[in-house]
């Protein structure tokens, strides 16, 4: 089994070692290796995560005990399905996707996927769902996965919703090197990379998180809310 990798390894052996992960730790169901495929043939799978960081997730959602999920980004849905098939009976995850094409790919997965009664899908911009998504808080856990350039703002408007001892999980957090000082395309504005920086500062304040960042491919930031 071999997969393309959002960040294309410079090295031979970064290839190697991501395939081991994928290979190891990223075995799919079914419905989550046709949301891959899809992914592929639409050429977004950059845009989503792996299936070791899949897997990851799960592992995060089974440790940290969540039963009550946010999710800021669907687009095809396999990282929801991944963090659903880390819930307990009753678990529940609610999942945002401002596009209407995406969103509605999303919903044809999440119907034949095992998952169908445990993942609820929002269509449209999470800023303007507050009211909705504020009758099925405090969350458990918030994903955020979603435009770049609002990640910060994510932060700021989740973490609310989130409750005490809650986690925030971020992906893309290294910005493909931007945060770094690594040169990268025009793709990111200063602007962009700035506001990565501050989440990042931000979950790493110890006043007012517990936090840390896995060393994946992206960078994916895992958090405890402390206040």
């Amino acid at each position: 089994m071999r997969y393309l990798i959002a960040m294309r390894p410079d090295t031979e052996k970064e290839s190697k070692k991501l395939n081991y992960l994928n290979d190891t730790f990223g075995v799919e169901q079914e419905t989550m290796r046709k949301v891959r495929e899809h992914s592929v043939a639409n050429n977004r799978e950059g845009m989503q995560v792996s299936p070791y960081e899949g897997q990851l997730l799960k592992s995060l959602v089974v440790w940290t005990k969540s039963q009550k999920i946010l999710e800021l980004g669907t687009l095809f849905g396999y990282s929801a399905m991944w963090m659903a098939s880390g819930l307990g009976e009753g678990g529940q995850i609610c999942t945002v996707e401002k596009d209407s094409s995406r969103f509605a790919d999303s919903q044809r997965f999440f119907a034949e996927s095992p998952w169908a009664s445990q993942i609820v899908g929002l269509q449209g911009d999470f800023e303007e769902l507050r009211a909705e998504l504020e009758a099925k808080a405090p969350f458990d856990l918030l994903f955020i996965d979603a435009n770049k350039a609002a990640y910060y703002r994510a932060l700021l408007w989740g973490e609310g919703l989130l409750k005490k001892g809650g986690f925030v999980i971020a992906d893309n957090t290294f910005l493909f090197g931007g945060v770094y000082g690594e040169k990268i395309s025009d793709r990111w504005s200063p602007s962009v990379i700035e506001n990565m920086k501050k989440l990042n500062a931000r979950l790493a304040d110890q006043n007012l998180y517990q936090g840390s960042m896995l060393p994946t491919s992206e960078g994916l930031l895992v958090a405890q809310k402390l206040f």
